[in-house]
């Protein structure tokens, strides 16, 4: 029901954090909240390519009628060095 009746689009910046380890496994930093997230969490079916450490990610969530996030859809990238 969520899904069905969102009500507004969300755009969030999340910055990559990489483990460093074989499999290059990426988290998330939300920076407005202050906490790592997965990619998993934030609902994406597959993770997308693999980003750099330290890289800043933009996600456009929509928001449904209960106040949660869904579809994430990443619109912007911005490699760090």
């Amino acid at each position: 029901m969520n899904g069905v009746l969102s009500k507004e689009k969300i755009s969030k910046e999340y910055r990559i954090i990489s483990t460093g380890n074989s499999t290059k496994f990426n988290y998330l930093f939300d920076r407005e909240n202050n906490k790592i997230v997965s990619f998993q969490n934030l609902g994406f079916t597959i993770k997308p390519k693999i980003y750099a450490d330290g890289d800043i990610v933009s996600i456009n969530f929509d928001k449904g009628l209960f106040g949660y996030l869904h579809n994430p859809e990443i619109t912007e990238s911005v490699q760090v060095k």
